[in-house]
């Protein structure tokens, strides 16, 4: 049998621009909800293996990239998923980040908020690391 963690972190806010030019605007790169589910089961094995598997779903509510409020940046949904195997002092993890290959952007051109540039988050990435503990 194995201990099984899970977890939820969520942000519901209204933040809004207050004195100035853009008063009464929601603020740049704030959405005005986010919310991330996680999970991780972790057990040991017969052979004295210690396993882990674990995942995560985070939500990113639409936003705006500029004080102005005139380019709006879409909501988004990224999975993340891995496990972990530790033998002794060596560990090995694979990790798969954005699973569904979301197209999520953070934010935009803070210069021209017109502009096309924009950060997205990474594209699905797999990653197999190996580690040892002296």
């Amino acid at each position: 049998m194995g201990d099984f963690t899970l977890g939820l972190n969520a942000t519901i806010q209204d933040a809004e621009i207050t004195s100035g030019d853009f008063e009464g605007n929601q603020v740049q790169r704030q959405p005005e909800h986010q919310l991330r589910l996680t999970q991780s089961y972790d057990w040991t094995l017969n052979n004295g293996v210690d396993m882990s598997l674990y995942g995560a779903v985070s939500r990113v509510g639409e936003r705006y990239s500029d004080s102005a409020n005139i380019t709006t940046l879409p909501a988004y949904t990224k999975v993340d998923f891995g496990t972990t195997m530790t033998i002794n002092d060596l560990s090995v993890q694979l990790a798969v980040n954005n699973l569904t290959d979301e197209e999520g952007a953070t934010e935009g051109d803070p210069r021209d908020p017109l502009a096309a540039n924009v950060r997205y988050i990474l594209p699905r990435n797999i990653r197999l690391s190996v580690g040892y503990d002296f």
